[in-house]
């Protein structure tokens, strides 16, 4: 899955979904809901792990890490097409 592939899965603008990625605005309650649907995990572990760091992070430093950390399971540009599709067979 490509990062486009994921804007248009969860309806999140390609400008807006980098916008957020810098930790330049927030994801609200239903973009975290969509995306953990699309990569098939629970939005509340992604919540639970920004909820942790938020005592010692701000907001911004905890948005980039935690959302940088969920487009490590999204195709990079650079990838061969045998590593993008190994990301699309991910649930």
């Amino acid at each position: 899955m490509t990062i486009d592939d994921l804007c248009a899965a969860t309806g999140i603008g390609r400008n807006s979904y980098y916008n957020k990625i810098r930790g330049d605005r927030c994801f609200n309650t239903e973009e975290i809901d969509a995306i953990a649907m699309v990569l098939g995990c629970d939005p509340f572990l992604i919540l639970e792990e920004a909820s942790a760091k938020a005592q010692i992070e701000s907001d911004a430093q905890l948005a980039k890490k935690a959302f940088a950390r969920m487009q490590t399971l999204v195709a990079k540009p650079g990838d061969t097409k045998a590593e993008q599709e190994a990301y699309e067979e991910l649930p």
